[in-house]
């Protein structure tokens, strides 16, 4: 298997500290996602020289910045003996409304893009032009037909062609461009919320080229602790070479936020990929979603190679550019374990956890001097903590399996309606969910995906039951947090004051979930006119908004409140909104 890293950051002093960890670790490829600091979400560097007027003016200094990044980026891969491979997401316009003036010809009568049009082909075609005049030595693209793009085309409704012609005649016009021009080309199966109609037909439009590589995460539609390796790429390895992306960040579970880990996970998925003859394995050491943390979770060894943190403190915001790799962070030996992993399956998780917690918080150097009496390793006292976090972090960020904070630092009812966990709340322990009444048509929606994510035969166990495992969160989250403050003899200030407020953060959003789910599940059961677990219950609702009332307090105590993602403001919309609840 060849290992490579991904990065939703793309600045240049970044990309060199890509390309050393991934030297160091035995990588061979680097894959390009663009810059969401200079363009936001997967900001990709096309100027469409064939259609004048398409780019705003205000957006071409950024995008000509992506460009230098691209050029620079390329050659430094090259260089390093890597091999460079970027992105490339259909329809991912710098304007759609722009585009409906300058491209008319680009839609139909209906305002949607004509999938059937040559126009469609040329605009594709133009762009690829676009990427390898910048990067003449790429290897390979990613081929992306997702959610973030301008035109989500799986919600298309007024098409001369059906999705499945229009995913294949997409498929068609990229791997006509990657054959012509010696490119590796891989389909990746991640689509809209893990839309299944979309996604059968991406694989079957590649399966008709037995040389193109199929991609997903390790986890069918996103990255979920709970589920099992992505069934697609099973299916996938039948007909075509397949690779596999890892989060290695934590992006659904903590965010860069809390001590995070899947340790145990890649251990399993690895060796899955490994049994299926996967070509690459790709690690996702960072996502613009690092920007969701009130903190720079930086391990203080590593403080001093981010310049943009001189002078800030533990209470002042991350610094507005702040590219920071996973590598870097307290979730580190995440991806040192990817690495050792894949290249060796006897690696342990114990062994890479207790080795990256020799080298970042060795013993204060009075107990190495034997000055103090009864010391001995952090490492040894904080090895056991790490390999127990993993399975509090899925009692925190899942709810009976189902995604419950997924991508959020605190969950808001968008997020309940998205999981359909309003449902999950009123199901009868055991039922089998999601109930088929509530599922729309095929064509995309969360709902269809949410069908699509959950294994077969999947069974909710109630309400009571979910209540029960964040309250057992709790406890482990506690009891981790003991263990920290006990190591504090054996470490530097700095080094504790780095790790106990992390621990603390872990604390906090287990009991701050614990707490939300019940309010959560109280507000839904009345609205839908359901009783389960006891609840709906007015004095119980109550205890839970004072108590949640509490941890905004706490919050604003611990951190700045200029953040984009402060969970403050979404506890007190949720209790505002729900004044009416406990009446």
């Amino acid at each position: 298997m060849k290992l490579g890293l991904s990065s939703d950051y793309g600045a240049i002093d970044t990309w060199k500290k890509l390309i050393a960890f991934g030297k160091q670790q035995g990588g061979s490829r680097l894959v390009y996602w663009g810059d969401s600091d200079a363009e936001g979400s997967f900001g990709m560097p096309f100027l469409f020289p064939r259609t004048p007027g398409l780019v705003p003016d205000e957006k071409l200094p950024k995008i000509r910045r992506l460009r230098e990044q691209l050029q620079v980026n390329s050659r430094l891969t090259r260089d390093a003996g890597m091999e460079f491979w970027t992105v490339f997401q259909i329809l991912q316009l710098p304007s759609l409304e722009r585009a409906r003036s300058v491209l008319p010809d680009l839609f139909n009568a209906h305002g949607e893009p004509d999938m059937a049009g040559e126009r469609i082909d040329e605009l594709i075609r133009g762009q690829l032009d676009e990427i390898l005049e910048l990067a003449p030595s790429l290897c390979g693209i990613e081929l992306w037909i997702m959610e973030c793009a301008a035109v989500k085309i799986s919600q298309l409704r007024h098409q001369r062609l059906s999705l499945p012609e229009i995913f294949r005649k997409l498929h068609d016009v990229v791997y006509d461009v990657a054959r012509r021009r010696g490119l590796l080309l891989a389909q990746d199966l991640h689509t809209a919320g893990g839309d299944p109609v979309a996604r059968t037909a991406l694989a079957e439009a590649a399966a008709r080229h037995p040389d193109v590589l199929l991609s997903g995460d390790n986890t069918i539609g996103d990255f979920h602790l709970r589920l099992p390796f992505n069934p697609a790429l099973v299916q996938a390895a039948r007909t075509n070479p397949i690779q596999a992306h890892f989060d290695l960040l934590g992006e659904y579970w903590g965010r860069n936020f809390v001590p995070t880990t899947s340790i145990h996970q890649l251990a399993e998925h690895i060796e899955k990929a490994r049994e299926l003859k996967c070509v690459y394995l790709d690690g996702r050491v960072n996502t613009g979603h690092d920007r969701w943390s009130p903190y720079a979770n930086v391990l203080p060894s590593r403080r001093g190679q981010y310049p943009l943190l001189q002078g800030v403190g533990p209470k002042d915001a991350p610094p507005p550019g702040l590219q920071l790799l996973s590598f870097d962070t307290l979730g580190g030996f995440n991806a040192e374990f990817f690495y050792r992993r894949a290249a060796d399956p006897a690696v342990t998780p114990e062994t890479v956890i207790r080795g990256f917690l020799r080298r970042e918080f060795p013993a204060r150097s009075a107990i190495r001097r034997g000055r103090i009496a009864g010391g001995g390793e952090p490492a040894e006292r904080l090895t056991p903590v790490f390999l127990r976090l993993q399975a509090t972090l899925e009692k925190i960020y899942y709810t009976a399996g189902l995604y419950y904070g997924a991508q959020s630092v605190f969950p808001v009812e968008k997020l309940i309606r998205w999981a359909a966990l309003e449902h999950a709340f009123a199901a009868e322990p055991g039922s089998a969910f999601p109930p088929p009444e509530i599922l729309p048509e095929c064509d995309g929606t969360t709902r269809v995906a949410l069908g699509s994510l959950l294994p077969a035969g999947f069974r909710v166990p109630g309400l009571a039951a979910m209540i029960r495992e964040k309250e057992e969160a709790v406890r482990e989250a506690e009891a981790m947090m003991a263990e920290v403050e006990a190591a504090e003899p054996l470490l530097s200030a700095d080094d504790f004051a780095f790790l106990r407020g992390r621990f603390a953060d872990l604390v906090w959003t287990a009991r701050a979930f614990r707490f939300l789910l019940e309010a959560q599940a109280h507000v839904w059961l009345q609205r839908l006119g359901v009783s389960r677990a006891g609840l709906p219950d007015a004095k119980r609702f109550a205890d839970c908004a004072r108590k949640l009332v509490g941890l905004a307090a706490e919050w604003e105590a611990r951190y700045h409140p200029a953040w984009h993602g402060n969970p403050v403001a979404s506890i007190r919309e949720f209790i505002a909104a729900s004044a009416g609840a406990n009446n």
